[in-house]
């Protein structure tokens, strides 16, 4: 509804709540593709629950488990009341909005909305009209012993499109929104048409399944998205916020998923300028459930993984294997750090040490003088060495204990180049504290980063020289179920 005194559409204005914001952008782009012949917003209620009730089961028994999805929406509602059945769920739903609309419902005069802030006539919305409302772990609990939380009628009208512009991950529903207005639109868009076309071509029995079950994949899978769509598009300073919720029942629960604006950064560097590495990087880690590592070999020519399944080889391509488990997506979107999983990749793997600077420079914001040392220090660990020489050097580096064993081998560094009759030390007073052993460091990073460089040179000089075995699984870890 157009606020003719401040001109704001309440139907589709950002509120900054995830709930109405995706609800809004839902509507404006079943507005914008004119589902309807009025184009209104009751016109466009009738569409959607047109659409809940009669195509997606909308709670009538269907072949499609939870009756299409939707007691995870909306719990107790006209839609998902087992009271109701047939085409009483369509009738009470639309008499519910009509009369919304019609102002003919019993009514808050004066107060402001809790969602859109407008001061306005409010009504009550419990959980069988808005997602996860209630305070505390008490869902059913509202202040002053109101009906509900008090929304304005755009604020529910928004809510009630959600179903159409999200999709389950897994067992519970996928809402993504971030700080860039721009994106969150780009996931309730691409849902939304999504949708129309499944409808369009009579496959559509339900809320929209997403191809990821696992929430960091999701994320993640949905980065790719955004940027193939905006490929021009450099850098977008912003944060990603995924809602894993279920609002079914007794046993409501949401979890909050977020890619920072560091690691949003990073990723959309990554996939314009070094996507074929990231994904010959990522692919390594993707594990199978209930498979052994040891049973699966990973082809990076072909992006292809194999494994082996009740004794026979089988091969999975990337949209199956997408959905797999990945430590590389967990620790991105945990704040854990890549550079373990950087250092098992590059014993067997070549990686440009660019992937990792990019990482080191967005992420982990570490100072390109650090970087430069560090690589400094690698070059003298491999150049100028026989390859016996540079084995023991990488096996003696890659087996420290604990930072002091790590401070001897700088030491030790620094007085064979002052021995050697170099005109410049190899690491300075300053370079030792602020760069290489700096308070706020882990050690073993350092130590890491260090092999990291000197892999790459091994690489690119093609030498294969014995490196003691190292304990991958305490790098890789995966499910066991």
């Amino acid at each position: 509804m157009l606020d003719n005194t401040t001109q704001i559409d309440w139907y589709t204005h950002p509120t900054g709540d995830p709930f109405a914001d995706i609800g809004g952008y839902t509507i404006q782009c079943l507005r914008e593709r004119k589902v309807t012949e009025k184009n209104d917003i009751i016109s466009l209620i009738e569409f959607v629950t047109d659409i809940y009730v009669r195509k997606w089961c909308g709670g009538i028994k269907c072949d499609r488990k939870w009756g299409g999805g939707f007691n995870a929406y909306f719990h107790n509602s006209a839609i998902t009341q087992p009271v109701y059945q047939g085409e009483v769920k369509f009738t009470k739903s639309m008499e519910y909005f009509t009369n919304l609309l019609k102002d003919n419902r019993e009514k808050k005069e004066g107060g402001l909305c809790r969602i859109t802030g407008q001061r306005t006539e409010l009504f009550p919305a419990g959980r069988d009209l808005f997602s996860m409302t209630g305070s505390g772990t008490f869902v059913n609990f509202h202040n002053f012993f109101e009906q509900g939380i008090m929304l304005s009628r755009e604020a529910i009208i928004r809510s009630y499109f959600v179903p159409f512009g999200t999709g389950y991950i897994g067992e519970k529903i996928g809402l993504l929104v971030s700080s860039d207005q721009q994106i969150t639109k780009f996931f309730a868009e691409q849902n939304c048409i999504e949708n129309l076309g499944r409808l369009g071509k009579q496959i559509s029995d339900g809320v929209l399944k997403l191809s990821d079950n696992k929430p960091s994949n999701a994320v993640v899978n949905f980065v790719y998205s955004w940027k193939a769509k905006n490929a021009s598009d450099e850098e977008r300073k912003a944060n990603l916020t995924l809602y894993h919720f279920t609002n079914y029942g007794l046993s409501p629960e949401v979890n909050v998923i977020q890619l920072t604006n560091p690691a949003f950064g990073f990723l959309q560097i990554i996939l314009s300028h070094r996507r074929e590495e990231w994904n010959k990087f990522t692919m390594y880690f993707f594990i199978r459930p209930k498979t052994k590592r040891a049973d699966m070999t990973y082809d990076e020519e072909k992006l292809m993984i194999f494994y082996i399944d009740k004794k026979e080889k089988k091969s999975a391509e990337p949209e199956e294997y997408k959905t797999w488990y990945n430590p590389v997506y967990e620790n991105l979107l945990n704040g854990k750090s890549l550079i373990s999983l950087f250092k098992a990749y590059v014993v067997k793997h070549s990686l440009d040490f660019d992937v990792v600077v990019i990482y080191l420079i967005k992420v982990v914001n570490m100072e390109r003088k650090a970087i430069e040392k560090i690589k400094e220090i690698s070059q003298v660990i491999v150049e100028g060495n026989n390859e016996d020489e540079i084995g023991r050097r990488i096996n003696k580096l890659n087996g420290f204990k604990n930072v002091a064993q790590l401070r001897q081998y700088f030491l030790k560094l620094i007085r064979e180049n002052y021995n050697a009759g170099k005109e410049t030390p190899l690491i300075t007073l300053e370079e030792y504290l602020d760069y290489l052993l700096p308070m706020n460091q882990n050690w073993r990073e350092i130590r890491d980063l260090i092999l990291i460089a000197s892999y790459e040179l091994l690489h690119k000089k093609g030498l294969k020289i014995h490196i003691d075995a190292i304990e991958e699984e305490n790098e890789i870890t995966g499910e066991v179920e």
